[in-house]
């Protein structure tokens, strides 16, 4: 182990890079490793910082990458702090889904939206209308259905309601209304998420114009 005693009540480090002064340049990178049961060293994650824009005289914009590993893997990076302050997380999971072309609800049940637009992480499955929490946290999601007459239906997870509405027109209105449900709810590893539609006098409009989405929040 290693100590570094300072007198001072606000210590510096400093790691100095002698690398090109150009955007994309790294300036320095903390790699933390462990040995394996052969006694080699394997590297379990990294914080790299890198020039993150065109430098200039004494002042260089900077990012930093947070790099995790995957067993069998080298570290990647799955956090990134801009020179803005921007946090982008490639590998955070979030799905937006459509009724299949064509498609309608046309009873009660699950719903099972299978067309996906965005499905980072391939966690919502456009087979059965699931989505499948890959880790634990807390999670966002918004359904809507535009519907001719009155349809009740829920968001739920594991079989159980985490959020219900209903739309009822009057009869002598025409035409198709939307109802939207947006939940926020705490999931384990491996639970599911889906719609499930309790009541509908009429059929659903299709495709797109019914739609099943959430992400990650934390």
């Amino acid at each position: 182990s290693l100590k570094i005693e300072c007198t001072d009540d606000y210590p510096i480090i400093f790691i100095d890079s002698n690398a090109s002064y150009a955007n994309g340049s790294g300036a320095g990178v903390i790699t933390w490793s462990v040995k394996d049961s052969s006694g080699d060293y394997c590297n379990t994650a990294s914080v790299r910082s890198l020039i993150d824009d065109t430098p200039s005289n004494d002042s260089a914009p900077g990012r930093l990458e947070f790099m995790t590993t995957t067993s069998g893997t080298t570290p990647t990076t799955k956090m990134t702090i801009s020179s803005e302050g921007y946090v982008t997380k490639p590998s955070q999971p979030y799905f937006k889904a459509n009724l299949a072309s064509g498609v309608r609800i046309t009873g009660t049940g699950d719903v099972v939206f299978g067309a996906a637009v965005h499905n980072n992480g391939s966690h919502y499955n456009t087979s059965n209308g699931r989505f499948t929490a890959p880790v634990n946290g807390l999670y966002w999601f918004s359904c809507r259905i535009n519907a001719y007459d009155r349809i009740d239906f829920k968001i739920r997870v594991n079989g159980t309601e985490v959020e219900r509405g209903q739309y009822n027109t009057d009869n002598d209105q025409v035409g198709w209304w939307s109802n939207q449900l947006t939940t926020i709810t705490y999931m384990t590893a491996g639970q599911y998420c889906n719609v499930y539609v309790t009541n509908l006098e009429q059929n659903s409009d299709p495709d797109k114009w019914c739609t099943f989405m959430g992400y990650l929040i934390c």
